[in-house]
């Protein structure tokens, strides 16, 4: 198992050693020794690793999942295959997309990997954990925390840096404790690259052969010089490394849940996604004009329905009774985006504007970048319980042209539509 380790450790070991790792390794679930009994067999099925995650998860080429595949692999032998399925990964997107859409994917894994820029304490995330607990199936759940420069909002090198007015400020330590409180809670294999990172920079450890001295080294190193957000090939491969550690390694909780555990969290809404993917929305339209299915994103598979035309329009049909909708529309603060006027048939309408404010748009997400956002329709209050008839219409900007994005246009794109009972 040793050389198993060594071989992803490769590259990250002259930085984090054995006792860097052990910092970081924050929770081993009791389902590890499963996981290390199915690795140990000879003959049987391929094991198959399934990624839920944004932009952060497919950093050079999946290279965290990549470094601990490799490893798995090695495990377990060249008579059986480890594959890894990365279908659920879309830059920009968040965990409700894959709460109310992807979910299909995971009744088949193996191992299951959390990995987003941040998991936010909410039911959504709550539920994808809870539903994938109870999958019959039983998958191994393994959250790769990860770690932004902004994650250290006080270090002298991240205040005077030029990307610190570019990535906007968020509670990074609450956001880091709840992650820990939902992985203990649920007994789920929990990774820090922030303590990684820490034990570096505050040089808890004697077993490393290089040092970081400050912050600004640290980021040089680790994410690059121009991104506060994703991680460089080498941060990529320590997250890999930890992942290694913790499944083939790690000394497991003793803890284990033989019943499902009492939500931490309210749940107050349950969504019905009424269109996922995309194509599903242009196949279900009674009517409408200038609206086409796109298909793209740096992995090439994440769709969309857009418009670039005022005055194009969409009626949808709804198949199921809702009380108010959410349209998943993609926002930036730079590019020509556009407005749309959701009418919902009988009842008031709703504008949506797809341009953030002109320093970004916000919650961690860099300038320079878009990301999905979602809109409520209506914007407060409830419809009648009903099925319902869904009008979306480009429409221009205010006569005098103000808008949020440093320069408006007409460009709107829709991911997913979802009524709410």
């Amino acid at each position: 198992m040793r050389q198993k380790i060594a071989k992803a450790c490769a590259l990250s070991r002259p930085w984090c050693g054995p006792c860097c790792w052990e910092h970081a390794l924050s929770h081993v679930g009791v389902d590890v020794v499963d996981l290390r009994r199915l690795l140990a067999e000879r003959s049987g099925r391929d094991l198959r690793v399934v990624i839920l995650g944004n932009s952060v998860a497919r950093a050079h080429d999946f290279g965290a999942a990549r470094v601990l595949v490799n490893a798995l692999q090695y495990a377990i032998g060249p008579e059986r295959q480890v594959r890894l399925d990365f279908a659920n990964v879309h830059g920009g997107f968040q965990m409700a997309q894959v709460w109310r859409c992807g979910m299909k994917q995971l009744d088949v894994a193996d191992i299951v990997i959390f990995q987003y820029a941040v998991m936010p304490r909410n039911r959504i995330v709550e539920g994808i954990v809870r539903s994938a607990l109870q999958l019959p199936n039983k998958p191994l759940l393994l959250y790769i925390s990860h770690c932004y420069m902004a994650d250290f909002p006080n270090d002298p090198d991240w205040l005077s840096s030029p990307l610190h007015s570019k990535l906007r400020s968020f509670d990074a330590h609450r956001f880091r404790a709840d992650e820990l409180r939902l992985a203990r809670h649920y007994d789920i294999t929990m990774v820090s690259t922030c303590a990684a990172y820490e034990t570096m920079l505050h040089h808890n450890c004697n077993d490393v052969q290089r040092s970081v001295d400050r912050l600004s080294g640290l980021q040089e190193m680790f994410f690059g010089a121009a991104d506060p957000v994703h991680q460089s090939a080498l941060g990529s491969s320590m997250q890999g490394c930890l992942a290694s550690q913790a499944l083939l390694k790690g000394e497991p909780s003793k803890k284990g849940n033989a019943t499902l555990p009492a939500r931490l969290w309210e749940e107050n809404e349950a969504r019905q996604a009424e269109f996922c993917p995309p194509a599903g929305l242009l196949k279900s339209a009674s009517a409408g004009s200038g609206w086409t299915l796109a298909q793209g994103g740096r992995g090439g598979k994440k769709e969309w329905i857009g418009s670039n035309e005022v005055g194009a329009f969409i009626d949808l049909q709804m198949h199921e009774p809702a009380g108010h909708f959410f349209v998943l529309a993609y926002v930036h603060h730079a590019l020509p985006m556009g407005r749309v006027e959701v009418q919902v048939v009988g009842h008031s309408s709703t504008v949506i504007d797809a341009c953030c404010p002109s320093t970004g748009c916000g919650h961690g997400v860099p300038q320079g970048q878009g990301t999905y956002r979602a809109f409520r329709v209506p914007a407060s209050g409830n419809l009648p319980m009903q099925v319902h008839t869904v009008r979306i219409t480009n429409i221009a900007r205010f006569p005098n042209g103000n808008s949020n994005c440093s320069r408006g246009g007409a460009k709107f794109d829709i991911a997913e539509l979802d009524g709410v009972a």
